[in-house]
């Protein structure tokens, strides 16, 4: 009895372990931006802000860039159920006065040499719609964020608006443990990936 609670204890061990958050306290971030002039910062903790990436005219920016994990620890492990801070701000940097709807979506990964396995963080410190302001809301039937009122209904997202579309992340356990036909995903380096997308408010029939 004694051993086989020694072998179980060890097996436990083994999927309740770590990912290394890539380069230096680092993870890779590759954002994807379709043809509309939005901006993506990084707010760091003393409240300055970092410009990740931006669209660039005639062309889809899809380059990676590396956000700093900003979790106030010298460790660059990643263990499951734990809270991790990385505020991001989604910004219009259209000076005109055309509107749009936009839309984005977080996914991360656990990667190795032969693939990228998807993940499910949880997602949570972006900005919510509340009685008298708009935010984005979560969409389960396609896994974007859209940005809406209070009663669910999409809105402009106007001109030199900005608003944060993530504050902090967690991995559930379950994404440390035995996986499908995957032995395990531990100790791989994480990379997120950001797709945002825009489109007219009153689009041609």
């Amino acid at each position: 009895m004694l051993l086989l609670t020694t072998l179980l204890l060890a097996i436990l061990g083994i999927t309740n372990s770590w990912f290394t958050s890539g380069e230096n306290k680092k993870i890779e971030l590759v954002v994807n931006i379709g043809q509309i002039n939005i901006a993506v910062y990084q707010q760091k903790p003393d409240g300055s802000e970092v410009l990740i990436n931006t669209f660039e005219e005639n062309e889809t920016s899809s380059l990676p860039s590396y956000v700093d994990l900003t979790d106030n620890t010298g460790s660059r492990e990643i263990v499951p159920d734990q809270n991790y801070s990385l505020n991001l701000i989604l910004k219009n940097t259209d000076e005109g006065d055309q509107s749009l709807y936009v839309r984005y979506k977080i996914e991360l990964y656990a990667c190795n040499n032969d693939e990228d396995i998807l993940l499910h963080p949880s997602i949570s410190g972006f900005t919510a719609p509340t009685a008298s302001s708009n935010g984005f809301v979560y969409d389960e039937t396609d896994g974007y964020y859209y940005y809406r009122n209070n009663a669910g209904v999409n809105q402009p997202y106007d001109s030199n608006q900005d608003n944060k579309i993530i504050g902090s992340f967690s991995i559930p356990y379950s994404d440390f443990a035995f996986t499908g036909d995957y032995p395990t995903i531990n100790g791989n380096n994480l990379k997120l990936v950001l797709s945002v997308e825009g489109f007219d408010v009153n689009p041609q029939v």
